[in-house]
């Protein structure tokens, strides 16, 4: 590592640099420039607080989750790549008129699906899991769910295919 002082660093608007001297606690390691705190024992004092108040933590995690579930919901779909939806979440699907029943692991009712368009990336609707992977497995094709309906109309009509 190349030393270098923290006027420098701080010059070069670099977050952390390197003296090459040991830390009180004899850590030869980076600094931060904020507070020339030494990485390694800032890691440490990190760790055995999150290890001492690990339960509170996780309290007020699950508070702030609650508090702003849409915008923890947004930052995954930014992060998958998926569209932002460009209108609220209803209460029912809105192929089937029904809600989700499917169940997430702890038990709680899931979310509808954010479906989108494949090609454009384009929001297109709230969908329970049902229909959305009805659609999924229909390649997306309107022309295969034509066929799809054409076929259920057909055996609808006289009880055979």
């Amino acid at each position: 590592m190349k030393i270098i002082s923290c006027k420098q660093a701080k010059q070069k608007k670099l977050s952390r640099y390197f003296t090459g001297k040991a830390c009180i606690h004899g850590h030869i390691c980076e600094r931060r420039t904020i507070n020339k705190n030494c990485v390694t024992c800032c890691n440490e004092k990190r760790a055995k607080y999150v290890n001492e108040n690990r339960g509170d933590l996780a309290i007020k995690a699950n508070q702030s989750y609650r508090v702003n579930h849409e915008k923890y919901r947004a930052y995954g779909w930014k992060t998958k790549g998926m569209p932002t939806p460009t209108r609220p979440e209803p209460l029912v699907c809105e192929i089937c008129g029904k809600p989700e029943t499917r169940k997430s692991k702890n038990g709680n009712i899931c979310a509808k699906c954010n479906d989108h368009d494949n090609d454009s990336g384009k929001f297109r609707g709230w969908l329970c899991f049902s229909c959305n992977t009805g659609i999924g497995l229909l390649s997306h094709s309107e022309e295969i769910m034509n066929k799809a309906i054409i076929y259920l109309q057909n055996f609808k009509k006289d009880g055979t295919v």
